[in-house]
């Protein structure tokens, strides 16, 4: 058995799968108390419940195409990390593209450049430190959170002095600007990023014109498959 193979072992040992099975479960606590949360909320403000239910709803519909895109990357990620590592960075973070390159960094830090992930003289030792840089790749982002979220509703409402009008303009053209963005980075990229943008746009807008036109239900789902359809596109381009 190969030093990599040893390690890998390691990896997929009980105690891993113990210790991602927690951090997993805390966050599904999570998931739990924010919709409980929404609730509570929906009924102070007297919210329609059944229409927080369709918004629920379609969130997790459009939620399917982002995360097909990542399916791949964590097979990969499993394959040199184990499948407990792998499994709680993505119910984290849930960026395995961004948590591969982080492990790839750390292993070649004790390995040498190009080394890599998961080959034959893959050590303990590169593998802790491929996790401790995922782990600190991830907590910048935790930080921010914490430190700005409190205080990013009191600064949209500063910024729109009050009008509800000026208000759900500056929201909706922020919206705008974060998708023209990343929209724009893609179609300069060309090839298989530009194919996913096009593809994804055209399929949104023959159901926002035509579909739901005919079958209302389209409009709240229109989303979610513009956007599997274009990762789907952006995938089959890529392969030829």
């Amino acid at each position: 058995m190969t030093q990599g193979q040893q390690t890998l072992e390691v990896m997929n040992s009980w105690p891993f799968w113990v210790v991602g099975g927690l951090l997993v479960v805390w966050v599904l606590i999570q998931a739990v108390l924010y919709v409980r949360l929404a609730y509570k909320e929906a009924d102070r403000i007297g919210y329609d419940k059944k229409k927080l239910k369709t918004a629920m709803g379609n969130g997790a519909f459009a939620a399917i195409g982002p995360s097909m895109a990542s399916i791949a990357v964590l097979i990969a990620l499993m394959a040199v990390l184990g499948g407990p590592v792998a499994w709680h960075r993505d119910a984290v973070i849930g960026a395995p593209q961004t948590d591969l390159a982080a492990a790839t960094i750390g292993a070649e830090t004790i390995m040498g450049e190009g080394a890599g992930l998961g080959g034959d003289n893959f050590t303990l030792e590169a593998a802790a430190m491929a996790m401790l840089i995922m782990a600190l790749n991830g907590a910048g982002w935790l930080i921010l959170i914490i430190i700005f979220t409190p205080h990013l509703e009191k600064m949209r409402i500063k910024m729109s002095g009050g009008d509800a009008v000026w208000l759900g303009l500056l929201s909706t053209g922020a919206t705008l600007g974060v998708f023209g963005n990343f929209s724009a980075i893609r179609l300069v990229m060309g090839g298989d990023h530009m194919t996913g943008v096009i593809v994804a746009f055209a399929i949104q807008f023959v159901l926002d014109k035509w579909g739901a036109q005919k079958f209302e239900w389209l409009k709240a789902y229109a989303l979610g498959f513009s956007l599997a359809g274009g990762l789907f596109a952006a995938a089959f381009v890529g392969a030829m």
